[in-house]
């Protein structure tokens, strides 16, 4: 194996020799081919000894530098960043955009989160049976989308995001969470409800953290006796004799025997951790 990147080591050294003496636009397409070459060597060999990582770092910053020396348009390049970051080879290439914040200047920037709109407007709701390659897919999407509307605070856009992309118990609990932090308690019973219907019952602790997340939503409510109640009911049937302290957040005058009085001070006011 070390042989065989060592003759590829030449050939890439010679191709950062020359890379300064040619046009931008002739280095690009030479570098996208050597990358592309890369990547497809490393689907038929095992490279566990990491001998590639001088070609491919070479590479990678002589990728870089060219497009920091194209005159291009901001759409432009925006559109060519955006297809090698969501292409076959993209794990190739270096951080897109953050390693070409340079080159790409506010302007495209902007442009490349257009791009991204775009691509994920145009896809339908993940589909419950959408292998982990398409999730994978929406999640690469989402991700510089999300850390955005997070930036903006924009809630709307945050929950739209979550809302596309959730399939499983785990992604709708997340949601209902997301609306407690953005107090946004109206929407909670009806993610926790969607989170039921897909639960998989071989891994209880997503039915524990949904309980977890009602029992802050029937405090946030003020209906502290019957999240106590709730809290009891999901405990093993010794626990209470085996002295286990209350659920969290529970005070321990809401313990079995200890039946809370309507106006408890231990609950009122109450708030939601």
């Amino acid at each position: 194996m070390s042989a065989y990147f060592a003759k590829a080591e030449a050939v890439v050294d010679q191709l950062a020799e020359q890379a300064p003496q040619v046009s931008a636009e002739q280095c690009l397409p030479l570098v996208d081919y050597a990358l592309s070459r890369l990547g497809r060597a490393l689907e038929t060999i095992d490279d566990s000894g990491g001998f590639r990582y001088h070609c491919e770092g070479t590479l990678q910053r002589l990728h870089v530098q060219a497009v920091a020396r194209l005159d291009w348009p901001a759409e432009t390049l925006a559109a060519y960043l955006y297809d090698k970051a969501f292409g076959d080879h993209y794990d190739f290439y270096p951080e897109i955009p953050g390693a070409y914040a340079e080159a790409l200047g506010s302007e495209g920037r902007e442009a490349y989160h257009a791009c991204l709109q775009q691509a994920w407007d145009a896809l339908p709701s993940l589909s419950p049976g959408a292998d982990w390659s398409e999730q994978y897919r929406y999640l690469r999407l989402r991700g510089p989308l999300l850390e955005r509307a997070e930036a903006c605070g924009d809630f709307p856009a945050i929950l739209a995001l979550h809302q596309k992309s959730a399939i499983k118990a785990q992604d709708y609990l997340e949601i209902a969470e997301l609306c407690m932090a953005h107090d946004a308690w109206e929407q909670v019973e009806t993610w926790l409800a969607q989170a039921a219907k897909v639960e998989d019952k071989r891994y209880p602790h997503c039915r524990l953290e949904r309980e977890r997340l009602r029992v802050r939503l029937l405090l946030h409510r003020g209906e502290g006796e019957v999240a106590v109640e709730l809290s009891v009911a999901d405990l093993p049937g010794d626990a209470a004799a085996g002295g286990l302290p209350p659920p969290v957040g529970i005070g321990r005058g809401a313990w079995p025997g200890h039946r809370l009085p309507p106006a408890c001070p231990r609950l009122v006011g109450c708030q939601a951790r």
